[in-house]
């Protein structure tokens, strides 16, 4: 896992560094689902894509695949 220190703000704020919300395919007034997980605190986008293809997904997905995709990869 990437680690990057933040400070969270006065009012509990707390910046998502540049280069994980590219990867992510956050971009401004973009929202994202922040719940908690055994003592972590999970930021996932709202609208997740796709690594493979970049078609859309549900955000509650642990691996960033779509069904076209994975069954691609089953066939070979």
């Amino acid at each position: 896992m990437n680690g990057i220190e933040r400070e969270i703000d006065k009012l509990g704020r707390v910046v998502i560094p540049m280069e994980f919300r590219k990867q992510l395919g956050i971009e401004s007034d973009s929202k994202v689902s922040i719940c908690l997980a055994d003592g972590e605190v999970i930021i996932r986008p709202r609208n997740c894509r796709c690594a493979l293809c970049g078609a859309g997904i549900e955000s509650s997905r642990k691996i960033r695949l779509c069904d076209g995709c994975i069954l691609k990869i089953r066939e070979e």
